[in-house]
């Protein structure tokens, strides 16, 4: 081949690679989440509480972090209202309030309602616990658990106060999540029988169970 058509086919090639590694690059782009209000995100409180404490919001966002009050003793869910498939999901969190727990839901298949107990994110999805137990042995219902279900590769939260960073993956039925650098889940569902029905899309959502704890950079991609 002369070297004048070798050249244009090698500009080629190189100009539809770059066009593709663009195309990629802006399906990543990750959406930032709750740094300003809580457009979009629903808040969901357990009956009981909502007729004791009728005007009480649980949730709110100040300078980019999404803070739960869980002083008052209310158990719910800030969830977001579009349902996901595959995702990327990083965030960082911060225990306030001793032996607070929390968690990040994700694959919830329906809305929870306090009207029947089955509808609990951790019953028709999935639910990535964290609490205030630094230090603690790993286990199914601690930090880095897929509550109740499967135990972390280690418990790896830090020091109440602190923030800790998690990120989560969902492709498939394929499950990962790094808390703090430390890989502590990695695991298909569909070879766990008690988890093998689960839905492979849902919603994601924050819980607040009794206690304070703040979160922020809260980040989002959808993976295709």
């Amino acid at each position: 081949m002369p070297q004048f058509f070798l050249f244009v086919a090698l500009a080629f090639v190189a100009c539809s690679a770059s066009a593709r590694s663009d195309e990629a690059t802006a399906e990543v782009k990750p959406q930032t989440f709750l740094s300003t209000d809580l457009t979009g995100w629903v808040e969901e409180q357990h009956e009981f509480y909502k007729k004791k404490h009728p005007n009480k919001t649980t949730w709110s966002v100040t300078d980019g972090i999404v803070h739960c009050d869980g002083s008052t003793g209310n158990c719910g869910f800030l969830r977001y209202e579009k349902k996901l498939c595959d995702f990327r999901l990083t965030l960082e969190y911060r225990m306030i309030s001793k032996k607070c727990n929390s968690g990040i839901c994700f694959r919830a298949a329906i809305p929870y309602t306090t009207l029947n107990p089955n509808t609990l994110p951790s019953n028709t999805g999935f639910e990535f616990q964290i609490m205030d137990d630094a230090g603690q042995p790993a286990s199914k219902t601690g930090t880095g658990a897929i509550y109740n279900q499967i135990e972390p590769r280690e418990n790896a939260g830090l020091k109440l106060g602190e923030w800790n960073t998690v990120e989560l993956e969902c492709r498939g039925t394929t499950v990962r999540a790094k808390l703090n650098g430390k890989l502590v889940q990695d695991f298909d569902y569909a070879k766990v029988p008690a988890l093998a029905k689960r839905e492979s899309c849902g919603f994601i959502a924050l819980q607040n169970h009794g206690g304070t704890a703040d979160f922020r950079n809260i980040k989002l991609v959808e993976l295709k």
